[in-house]
């Protein structure tokens, strides 16, 4: 089963969760922007921060296939990762290509991470990311 089969509803529903039924770009791009900053802090002690935002460059990079916009910001591999210009691109889209985006951003770097560290590990350590922090729910897979 492929990745994106296995954990893409639950990261749509992570998504979907933090930002609600009638989000726009700019909240859909803060709740991508937490779950990043929670993604983060979760692996930065076990692969540091230039891992974290060489995973997210990547991701980027990845997504431009789908999704042009992210180029730019892939590209930038000389400053420290910009959080605020991720923000600020995605609240530029509209809402649908916001989300759209922000899914295939959030399933390209999961991919990346289980490749690197397994499956098993990228769930335990992510798991803080997919608590949406106003409410402690979990976001699930509700389909099986």
């Amino acid at each position: 089963m492929s990745i994106e089969n296995r954990e893409g509803p639950r990261i749509v529903s992570t998504l979907a969760l933090r930002v609600g039924r009638a989000a726009n770009s700019t909240q859909i791009a803060e709740a991508i922007a937490q779950i990043w900053s929670d993604a983060e802090s979760a692996l930065i002690p076990i692969i540091g921060r230039e891992g974290v935002a060489a995973l997210l460059r990547r991701s980027l990079f990845l997504s431009a296939s789908v999704h042009p916009w992210f180029l730019d910001l892939s590209k930038n591999d000389k400053k420290p990762l910009d959080f605020n210009a991720l923000k600020l691109l995605i609240a530029d889209r509209t809402a649908d290509e916001a989300f759209a985006g922000g899914t295939t951003l959030f399933l390209q770097f999961y991919g990346l991470l289980t490749n690197l560290i397994g499956p098993s590990l990228a769930e335990r350590i992510l798991e803080s990311a997919w608590v949406d922090s106003s409410s402690g729910e979990t976001a699930q897979d509700h389909s099986l």
